[in-house]
């Protein structure tokens, strides 16, 4: 019991950065650009893909709605959550729904701006975005493994009872309901470091389409949310 709960923390630190390449690196690619514009097309994916404005991002391109833009905005969200913050756990839905809903109002309030585009040639863009990382992902990790150690004592005392499956979803059930509490109060919280700055590459593929180098979104999420910085 207190391996498999030790390992929560585990997968959470080392299961992010590809949950979000999964999730949010294919929204990178959206279809034809009219007119395109290397800074507005950064701009539009990173606002639809982190804060749900689907509304430049659906302008700009064709063959795509804006329902469609938010129906892959909200499933990455979920997606985060889910494999993300709780670790493909099973939790009461309406935890997790309050989970989603913070997590929205999370990376809304990520703090990043789309500067200038350089013409590099024909073929690539560089996009500068300046950006002012988060710990509040840190905080969280951190605030989950004070809650497994609880959890972990409150079962040696024999504060849980019932078999093993009835006291491992209690004691998942107490961790991750705490752990929320303490995201709730990170969020009200929120503190951002020092701007930093990252540069975006766009190229034009042999379909003729400007994309995102691969895996762009996903190593910017890394360090806006600070998962790069290794935990003790």
């Amino acid at each position: 019991m207190d391996k498999k709960r030790k390992n929560v923390v585990f997968g959470i630190v080392v299961s992010v950065a590809v949950v979000m390449l999964i999730v949010f690196g294919t929204l990178a690619c959206l279809g034809v650009f009219r007119g395109f514009n290397a800074q507005g097309y950064v701009s539009a994916i990173l606002d639809q893909t982190i804060k749900g404005n689907v509304e430049v991002a659906a302008e700009m391109t064709e063959g795509t709605t804006e329902e469609a833009l938010l129906a892959q905005y909200n499933a990455g969200i979920e997606s985060f959550v889910k494999n993300t913050l709780l670790n493909k756990m099973t939790i009461d839905s309406e935890l997790e729904e309050k989970y989603i809903a913070l997590c929205k109002k999370i990376f809304a309030k990520l703090d990043y701006s789309v500067q200038e585009a350089e013409k590099v040639s024909d073929d690539e863009f560089h996009v500068l975005v300046k950006y002012r990382p988060t710990n509040i992902m840190n905080v969280y990790v951190e605030a989950v493994n004070s809650e497994v150690q609880r959890a972990n004592e409150k079962k040696e005392k024999g504060e849980y009872r019932g078999t093993y499956e009835e006291i491992f979803a209690q004691m998942t059930s107490d961790t991750m309901a705490n752990a929320y509490t303490a995201l709730e109060e990170a969020y009200n919280n929120m503190e951002f470091g020092e701007e930093q700055k990252v540069i975006f590459k766009v190229i034009k593929e042999e379909d003729g389409l400007y994309k995102l180098e691969e895996s762009s979104i996903t190593k910017f999420l890394v360090k806006i949310l600070s998962l790069d910085v290794k935990q003790d």
